[in-house]
C-alpha cells in the first residue's frame, strides 16, 4: 500500500501543479495516472463498473465545458485509487462534490465573479485538478474515519 500512496501523491501533486501553473495537464501524465489506477485499483467487476461510471460522469462534465478532458481522466484515476484505500464504489460522486465545494470556496475567497459565464468560460479556464486532488484526500480521510472510527 505504500507504493500506491506514493504514486497517488506524486501524480496528484504533479497534475495539480501543471493544471495550476499552465492550465493544462499533459496527456502522458493523466493517462499514466489513470493506467496506474486501473492496475492497482480495479480488482473485480463491480470496481470496473464504478470506474466506467466515473469516466462517464467526467465525460458529461467535460462535454458541458466545465473542465478539460484530463480532469475527467483524473476523476476516473482517483476513483481507481479510492478502490485501493476504501473500496467505496460510488466514491467518485463524493470526490466530485467535495471538489466542487472546495472550488466554490476558492472562488469566494479569491473574490472572483461567481457567474455561470465565469465558471464555464473557455477563455478563462480554471485549474480544477487541485480541487479534485484535495477533494479526494478529504473524502478518503473522511470515509476512513467513518469506516474505521477506532
Amino acid at each position: 500500500m505504500l507504493i500506491e500512496i506514493f504514486l497517488l501523491l506524486a501524480f496528484g501533486i504533479a497534475c495539480a501543479f501543471f493544471d495550476f501553473r499552465y492550465r493544462k495537464i499533459p496527456n502522458y501524465l493523466s493517462y499514466s495516472f489513470l493506467l496506474l489506477g486501473l492496475v492497482f485499483g480495479v480488482r473485480d467487476f463491480a470496481g470496473l463498473l464504478s470506474v466506467v461510471a466515473s469516466l462517464a460522469f467526467g465525460y458529461v462534465i467535460w462535454k458541458q465545458g466545465a473542465w478539460g478532458a484530463a480532469d475527467a481522466r483524473l476523476l476516473c484515476a482517483f476513483q481507481c485509487f479510492s478502490l485501493v484505500f476504501i473500496q467505496v464504489k460510488w466514491f467518485f460522486l463524493v470526490n466530485f462534490l467535495s471538489s466542487v465545494l472546495l472550488f466554490f470556496v476558492w472562488i469566494v475567497l479569491s473574490r472572483q465573479s461567481l457567474s455561470i459565464g465565469n465558471i464555464f468560460s473557455k477563455e478563462k479556464r480554471h485549474s480544477f485538478a487541485l480541487f479534485l486532488f484535495l477533494g479526494f484526500l478529504a473524502g478518503v480521510f473522511g470515509f476512513s474515519l467513518l469506516l474505521h472510527p477506532g
